[in-house]
């Protein structure tokens, strides 16, 4: 049998032990009350075998901040690295990808971490099993490891780095710590063979993009433990079934399930908070959802694209609804809560489904373009409570027939009603002072206006044009006035006092 040799911090060589005493590296002798004993201390060994004539090269890390190195250079064959050579951790933080590693063991490395670039880009190993000694996991530990299929953690991993198991393409077997409490950033993004992991009970933190873009993943059950996930965590995952948000977890950061196109049914706890931009955006699959009362913000985007969503129900604690249902061509019907006092523009734009709106009697504003496309929606009321309307906000809503404005907007803005094609009537109430640009045009069945301004209301450019307006009435005292004014005498007899 081949002998290996150990060395110490002065390269002096220290024993010789056969090959097979690498089972219990002990090493040297100690002399106690005149009697030899091996040493009893082990050894922190990690062994390499390089191959196919390779000569492999590692990074020896000189500073505890990892950002000075000097190089190892590993021969073929077999190489046993003593870590206590190097208090401050070895990598491959400069180096590109390899073939010439085929075997990293690290079951005697006494180390309490894998630290930081240890085996980036290493192409050619299909396993790795991480010792109980191991507490902790460095930022792209294992990145770019292709070949990379089966990971096993001892139980004392409490951290997973940043980037750490990044693009490992083939990753299949997963065995996570039972004493993790944090994954970090990118950890498993892009692991595209990777289809569930079991998240251990105790887990806090789950880092943004941690799964992002593994292809195959279909299932994740969120543990109770959970306090925090960060943005995109589950981005573009084919999960199938549901999916429960634990009562701890406060915020939905941005875009942590977008494009979960198999996402059917989520359940919200009591708890969460907020709901940041384009959680759900483009889950095809997600047919209805409830916001629970706890939540009193949520952002842009939340369910753009969810094409098969039918039914939302908004927590009753938000004040502002913003554009985050634009495109779910399914939705039926929506109510607005009483706290809610804007919409936002582009709010409900493309809503094709959309038949039935109930607006608060608190709502204040509706911003521009909000149900712009809505072509199921046939009538609506504004309720008094609401003192602005945007530009375009019905515009293109082809079968709305009956709108009840509020008495308190003051100005009805371009492109409001633009190709409302079944309306027949509007009733502009007296505080309106101003009708913006095409703001019925085109309206194909508008046939009746009543105005209760008594001063004529400042007329856009070709506010009723290709409509066919038969009356405009208006005040009794005020006829003269309208047919005497630049743009609405052009309707001439057609303007006559309400009856």
């Amino acid at each position: 049998m081949r002998n290996l040799k150990f060395f110490n911090s002065s390269a002096q060589q220290i024993s010789y032990v056969d090959s097979s005493s690498y089972v219990e590296p002990y090493v040297g002798f100690v002399v106690e009350n005149g009697l030899s004993y091996y040493n009893v201390v082990r050894k922190s060994i990690i062994r390499l075998v390089v191959g196919g004539g390779y000569t492999e090269t590692f990074d020896k890390y000189l500073s505890s901040e990892n950002d000075t190195v000097s190089e190892i250079h590993l021969s073929e064959g077999e190489n046993l690295l003593d870590m206590s050579e190097y208090p401050f951790g070895i990598g491959r933080m400069s180096q590109g990808g390899t073939n010439g590693i085929l075997e990293v063991d690290l079951s005697k490395y006494r180390g309490d971490k894998i630290y930081p670039y240890m085996f980036n880009s290493i192409n050619s190993i299909d396993s790795i099993t991480i010792p109980d000694s191991i507490t902790s996991i460095g930022n792209h530990a294992f990145t770019d490891c292709s070949l990379l299929s089966s990971v096993i953690m001892g139980n004392n991993v409490s951290s997973i780095g940043d980037y750490s198991f990044y693009q490992c393409s083939t990753l299949n077997d997963l065995n996570l710590s039972t004493g993790l409490k944090s994954i970090g950033n990118y950890s498993f993004y892009g692991c595209n063979h990777l289809t569930m992991v079991t998240l251990p009970e105790g887990l806090e933190h789950i880092g943004d993009y941690a799964f992002g873009e593994c292809s195959n993943f279909i299932e994740i059950d969120i543990p109770n433990s959970v306090t925090e996930i960060g943005e995109g965590a589950f981005m573009s995952l084919p999960l199938v079934g549901d999916v429960v948000i634990p009562n701890k977890v406060k915020v939905l950061n941005n875009y942590l399930f977008s494009s979960c196109s198999g996402l059917r049914d989520v359940t919200l706890s009591e708890g969460l908070e907020e709901i940041k931009s384009g959680v759900f955006s483009s889950c095809n699959s997600l047919e209805n959802i409830v916001i629970p009362n706890s939540v009193h913000t949520m952002e842009e985007s939340v369910f753009s694209g969810c094409q098969n969503l039918s039914s939302v129900t908004l927590s009753d604690n938000l004040t502002k609804v913003p554009n985050m249902l634009g495109g779910c061509i399914s939705l039926k019907d929506i109510i607005i809560p009483n706290n809610v006092r804007v919409i936002d523009a582009q709010a409900f734009s493309g809503c094709t489904s959309l038949s039935s709106v109930t607006l608060s009697n608190s709502l204040e504003r509706i911003n521009e373009n909000c149900f712009t496309d809505c072509t199921s929606l046939t009538d609506i009321v504004i309720p008094n409570s609401v003192t602005y309307i945007g530009g375009g906000i019905f515009q293109r809503c082809l079968n709305l027939s009956s709108v009840t404005l509020s008495d308190n907007i003051t100005e009805i803005k371009r492109n409001s009603f633009s190709s409302c094609n079944k309306l027949n009537n509007i009733v502009i109430h007296s505080g309106v002072t101003k009708i913006g640009d095409i703001a019925f045009n085109p309206c194909a069945s508008l046939t009746s206006v009543t105005v209760n301004t008594i001063e004529p209301p400042v007329l856009g450019e070709s506010v009723f044009d290709n409509s066919v307006i038969v009356e405009i009435r208006v005040p009794s005292d005020s006829v003269v006035k309208y047919k005497q004014d630049n743009k609405w005498g052009i309707y001439g007899d057609k303007i006559k006092e309400i009856e």
